[in-house]
């Protein structure tokens, strides 16, 4: 369990479309949340590394969640930045293989706070707006859609809030811990019913508490 997705080898994981739905949910309420589970594995490599890239390139994006060494890096773009926009780096250095939960929260009034392990690492701000965001760029993980520049290591958890989320939901999101399931015990009593050639019926006696759903 907590196996995630690892990243070895150059590859392009992106959407087939302009990611349109955080484009104008973003650009509709100019606040953003990008929180991530991840454990990173390049550390050999002082170069950026995108893990999340919603751009064109590397020097014209929305936004691009780097890993830059050992710090972390969100770059905004806003209608005060160029189209490569801004970076936003951590203080806290993240260590190669371990898991790491990072929030980074963009208000907006251009507030933006970091947070590593559910615990504030950082605040900066940012001027502008996002209404010279781009509607035609689509999302990508760990690449480029270039593929030029290959982030190493294991996404367990990515998502994008148009909003700028509190302390305390960081806080509870990160108490949740690691995604997946753990210390399960195996159902008992389980039956199948075939319905017809299309259904088949799943019954079975749920023996943990662990879960949700």
């Amino acid at each position: 369990l907590h196996q995630g997705l690892k990243l070895d080898s150059t590859v392009l994981i992106s959407s087939d479309l302009p990611a349109k739905k955080i484009y104008s949910s973003s650009v509709l309420t100019n606040e953003i949340s990008v929180e991530v589970w991840i454990a990173p594995e390049n550390f050999s490599d002082i170069s950026a590394k995108p893990i999340i890239s919603f751009a064109n390139s590397p020097d014209s994006s929305n936004l691009i969640f780097f890993q830059e060494f050992n710090k972390s890096n969100l770059r905004l773009r806003t209608s005060a930045t160029s189209a490569n926009g801004t970076s936003h780096f951590s203080d806290e250095n993240i260590q190669n293989g371990s898991p790491y939960h990072i929030v980074y929260c963009k208000s907006d009034s251009g507030n933006v706070k970091i947070y590593i392990n559910g615990v504030k690492d950082n605040e900066l701000s940012i001027v502008g707006d996002f209404s010279n965001w781009d509607s035609t760029y689509s999302f990508s993980l760990g690449n480029y859609m270039s593929q030029t520049s290959q982030w190493r290591g294991t996404i367990f958890q990515i998502a994008i809030y148009d909003r700028d989320l509190s302390q305390s939901e960081i806080l509870n999101n990160y108490n949740y811990g690691l995604p997946g399931i753990t210390d399960l015990t195996a159902p008992s009593a389980l039956s199948t019913t075939i319905i017809n050639e299309n259904d088949v019926r799943l019954d079975w006696i749920d023996s943990s508490i662990t879960e949700e759903g």
